[in-house]
Parts: C-alpha cells; sequence; structure tokens
C-alpha cells in the first residue's frame, strides 16, 4: 500500500491580553489522520515505543516489523504504540494488546497476531527490537565452583534465554537456571530418565518462546517448562531417536534431528509431524533458526533447507566445497542475513540475505572450520569455537576473535569447547560448554 506523506500544518495561536482576559484566536485543525487501510487487511501500520533509536522499519511482504532501541532501554517490558488496519486486533499469545499500555518482553522476538476488522484474515507478525552489544566493553567471567555446582563435570551443551532466566542443558540430562548468569542452580524436576550403558540421555538443544522453554535430546526427548525448573515431557508423533535442534519462529517451535523427519507446534506440547526430503533418512540435521519469514535448517553432506512454515522444506544450494568435512554445524539469524559455518577441514563460513535462499562463502579459516555455535544479540553474530575462543561481527564477513584467556574458557591452561552463547538483551551474556564451564560478561 502506497505511503502518503504529510506535511504538519501549523497552528497559529495568537494571544491578546485585555483588561485582564485572555482570548485565544487561530486555526486549530489536527493533521490529516493516518491511512491504516481496509477492514480486509491485517497490518501493522506505524510501531514504536519510549527509547526507539530512530524508526522503526515495517516490511508487509515478510511481516516483520525491526526496531533499534537505545542502549538504556529496558526490553523485557516494552509497551509497544502502534497503529493496525482498520478495527483490526492483535494478540500475542492470548493477551489482547493495547497500544501503549500492553507490556511485552522483546529480549526475543515478540509475535503479534493480527486480525482484520472483518475477521476473516489473521497475520502473524514478527517483532524484534534489539540494540547495540557485543563481546567488546566487557571482561568474561568463569563462574567456578562456588556458583556453578556442575563446574568440572559433564558438558553443557546450550543455553538460552527468556522470562527472566539464563536456562542451559547438556550430557545426561544436566538442566541448570540464573536469573543473573553469575548464579546457578541445578534442577532434578524434570522427567529425563538416568544414563544407562546404551543412552547417555543427552540434551542437545533449548529455545524459548511464547512463555515457553522447549528442550531437545536423545530417545525423542522433548520437554517443556515455563519457569526453567519445573520440566513436563511431551510426546512427539514419531521415531527420529536423536532431537539435535529446536527453534522458535513464525508462532511455533520446530524441531530437526536425524533423517528427514520435522515436527512443528504453537505451544511445544502438542506435536504434528512433517517431511524433509532434502536430508533423507540417514543425514541429520544438525541445527535450526527462524528469521526473515523462513526457518533454515543445515547438517551433513553440506545441507541446507528453508521454510516458512516448517511443514513444507525447499531444498537449496550448499555455498561450501564438498572437500574435507561435509557437515555445516550451525546457522543464526540476524540483522536481515542468516549465517552458518562449515565445521572440520576446509572450514568457512557463509551468509544469505535472501533468507536462506542462496548463499555466499564470507570467511575461510581455522576459527570457522572449529566453530560450533553461532549466535545474534540484535547487532553482532558471536561465535564460539573448539578451543574456548569467540569471533564476532556485525556482517558475518570481517570478524575479531578473542582468545580462550578473554572468553575465560581456559580452566587448567587448556581451552575447552564452547557449545552455546545467549543474551538477555540487556546487559548480561552467557557462554556454555566443556566441563561444566560457563562463563558470563557484563556490560
Amino acid at each position: 500500500m502506497t505511503k502518503r506523506i504529510f506535511k504538519l500544518r501549523k497552528v497559529v495561536a495568537i494571544v491578546i491580553c485585555l483588561a485582564g482576559v485572555t482570548f485565544f484566536s487561530g486555526c486549530d485543525k489536527d493533521p490529516d489522520p493516518i491511512d491504516n487501510g481496509t477492514e480486509q487487511e491485517a497490518n501493522i501500520v506505524t510501531f514504536t515505543f519510549a527509547g526507539i533509536d530512530g524508526t522503526a522499519t515495517i516490511d508487509k511482504t515478510t511481516h516483520t516489523v525491526t526496531a533499534k532501541a537505545k542502549e538504556t532501554t529496558d526490553l523485557t517490558a516494552i509497551k509497544a504504540e502502534f497503529t493496525l488496519s482498520k478495527n483490526a486486533t492483535a494478540k500475542v499469545g492470548s493477551t489482547a494488546q493495547v497500544s501503549g499500555q500492553t507490556a511485552n518482553n522483546f529480549t526475543s522476538p515478540v509475535i503479534y497476531k493480527v486480525t482484520s476488522g472483518d475477521g476473516k484474515t489473521t497475520q502473524d507478525w514478527t517483532i524484534t527490537i534489539s540494540k547495540e552489544g557485543g563481546t567488546s566493553g566487557g571482561t568474561w567471567t568463569l563462574v567456578t565452583a562456588g556458583n556453578n555446582p556442575l563446574y568440572g563435570e559433564q558438558d553443557f551443551l546450550c543455553v538460552a534465554y527468556g522470562g527472566g532466566k539464563f536456562v542451559a542443558t547438556g550430557q545426561k540430562g544436566l538442566i541448570a537456571y540464573s536469573t543473573d548468569g553469575v548464579t546457578w542452580t541445578e534442577t532434578k524436576n524434570h522427567p529425563i530418565p538416568e544414563p544407562s550403558q546404551i543412552y547417555d540421555c543427552t540434551m542437545w538443544s533449548i529455545a524459548y518462546g511464547n512463555g515457553k522453554f522447549v528442550a531437545v535430546g536423545e530417545r525423542n526427548m522433548v520437554v517443556y517448562s515455563t519457569d526453567g525448573i519445573t520440566w513436563t515431557q511431551a510426546t512427539i508423533p514419531m521415531n527420529i531417536n536423536d532431537l539435535f535442534s529446536v527453534a522458535y519462529g513464525n508462532g511455533k517451535f520446530v524441531i530437526a534431528g536425524n533423517g528427514r523427519q520435522r515436527v512443528y507446534s504453537a505451544d511445544g506440547i502438542n506435536w504434528t509431524a512433517s517431511t524433509d526430503e532434502n536430508f533423507l533418512n540417514t543425514l541429520t540435521a544438525f541445527s535450526i533458526a527462524y528469521g526473515g519469514g523462513n526457518f533454515v535448517a543445515v547438517g551433513e553432506s553440506n545441507k541446507i533447507s528453508y521454510s516458512a512454515d516448517g511443514i513444507t522444506w525447499t531444498h537449496t544450494a550448499s555455498p561450501f566445497v564438498a572437500s574435507g568435512s561435509a557437515i555445516i554445524q550451525s546457522v543464526a539469524y540476524g540483522n536481515g542475513k542468516f549465517l552458518a559455518n562449515k565445521f572440520g577441514a576446509n572450514g568457512a563460513m557463509a551468509y544469505s540475505t535472501d533468507n536462506g535462499i542462496t548463499w555466499t562463502i564470507s570467511w575461510e579459516n581455522a576459527f570457522a572450520g572449529n566453530t560450533l555455535c553461532i549466535m545474534h544479540d540484535g547487532n553482532k553474530f558471536i561465535a564460539g569455537n573448539m578451543q574456548g575462543m569467540m569471533g564476532y561481527s556485525t556482517d558475518g564477513i570481517t570478524w575479531t576473535t578473542l582468545t580462550a584467556d578473554e572468553t575465560g574458557f581456559k580452566p587448567g591452561n587448556q581451552g575447552k569447547p564452547i557449545y552455546g552463547i545467549a543474551y538477555n538483551g540487556n546487559d548480561t551474556y552467557v557462554a556454555v560448554g566443556s566441563g561444566g564451564c560457563i562463563a558470563y560478561l557484563k556490560k
């Protein structure tokens, strides 16, 4: 819909004081109203909030809103001011949204479900608010035994932030949580079985969305929690065995793992099966991410697939050379770009600016080949690798690296692998890895 450009009309007021009486005269006309379309549309027309840095970008093709917040803005309770299509309404989950009144936690993308004024059309809009961040401007500190009861024990393999908590999971079904990234508590209030000689009960991935954590792992294990402390097992409708990755976007969780099977859920409790034929039955999808209107899954044999809904998947050509390792280890999204890395020999990074469809090699070196995880903090990509090093980049092309001494992942003078990194959207980063290592950075 063509945007109209409005010019503010000057209001002239003449104040005349005669005999102690004040008279007002002028043209008190309101500016032209915003053109918010018809009752058949389900659009977000304007979007702002206290503490916005600049103006929001509203994309009616991908149904996304992106905005920058000033450094001092608290992302956990933003009351957005917005305009919708004529007589349209919006909800986040089951909560009706009132412009300027309803608070939401924007430390991760928030889905606004907009219903048209005539009630016939609904559209999910992904709202992403971020602010300046990065691994520079602070010091990483290793959390040792006093504040980390699992230090020196099993590996933490993933970490996520949501609902005011960091939650990390890993080998032998371990789960720990922290409100500040500094002091951690293990929870055993979950249904994950004890390890056996056959299974280690490893939990490979965790995501947060729609007020819920979902963690996935071996033996088709899927558990969910609203607080990161008390967990409940969900049942998936197929036997995938190892579930390696879970992501949230477009109003649903999507899980990928061994073979072509995928499962998706709006609530993390009830799951539906789908199929990604690109991966065949023998290939593993190691990582999945959402952004720009698409899910992207990557894995063995340099496979890359994308999907708008997590149900129907399309294969796309990999930019990575076939020689050496053929594993795409991780993928992340931020600032309009997907970034993925090929692990092992001939390692490299590659990016996509068209929502995962076409890819370009951006960085080829040993760091990229040893990268185990990638995330985006709203401003920068941050990667962790096998040697306890980190790298950060605003564009996925030019990188700055940190040594294991700088990241804190060098207990006993030996660099430890970093398997996951998370950011709370305000002032704290957390990285987790081998041997129960957890490190944090306070901005």
